[in-house]
């Protein structure tokens, strides 16, 4: 086993028994990860010590019962509190996870689904509870691709002019601009992956169609 996989292994380990020790765990039907961590696209870096260091935030979807919100924004505290890396946990209700709705409150089952929900149940794994992400097939709305771009255009505006970035995670976000192009490219041509390996593949094999200016 390779050390990236051994520190997720530890990781995941570590977030399950916060969960399990937690008394709001009642409460709580599933817990996902998703994002680059869920992909396994996760960012490392070596500090001087050769110690190996996560880059990415730790995002964790925290599923909760009918009900049972409020133990989930307890948890949701508890497991900010309780790691030193960067943890972004967000509550999701077991109804939207079931209905494919795109937001927790939804009564009525959308055409189509966001990214972050389609991304949801193809780009993310179940590390606690019940699995509920099986079986979903989910249409990605092509809008979506206007929208990731406009969203990391407004993100990049922010932290440059209003937060006043370091050099250091301007030049961050501006990859992420970048790589959200990309991804629009591939929502555009009704081709898009969760991961951004496949993405790079799908554009790199559209390359001859593609003129850049």
């Amino acid at each position: 086993m390779g050390i990236i996989d051994n520190y997720m292994k530890n990781l995941i380990t570590n977030i399950t028994k916060a969960v399990d020790n937690s008394p709001e765990k009642s409460g709580i039907a599933s817990v996902v990860l998703t994002g680059s961590l869920g992909r396994d696209e996760g960012t490392f870096h070596f500090d001087e010590n050769d110690n190996l260091v996560l880059d990415s935030d730790i995002e964790v979807a925290l599923v909760y019962k009918k009900g049972c919100k409020e133990q989930a924004k307890i948890l949701k505290d508890k497991l900010i509190k309780s790691f030193k890396e960067e943890m972004n946990p967000m509550t999701i209700s077991l109804s939207r996870v079931e209905n494919k709705y795109n937001f927790n409150y939804s009564i009525v089952k959308p055409k189509y689904s966001s990214i972050f929900m389609y991304d949801l149940y193809n780009g993310s794994k179940t590390i606690w509870g019940e699995e509920l992400l099986k079986g979903k097939d989910v249409i990605y709305d092509k809008y979506e691709a206007k929208r990731i771009v406009a969203n990391r255009i407004g993100e990049l505006t922010y932290i440059k002019h209003i937060e006043k970035a370091s050099n250091k995670q301007i030049t961050k976000w501006e990859a992420k601009l970048l790589l959200a192009i990309g991804t629009a490219y591939c929502i555009a041509q009704n081709k898009y992956k969760s991961k951004y390996r496949d993405q790079y593949n799908i554009i790199h094999g559209d390359s001859s169609n593609i003129k850049i200016s």
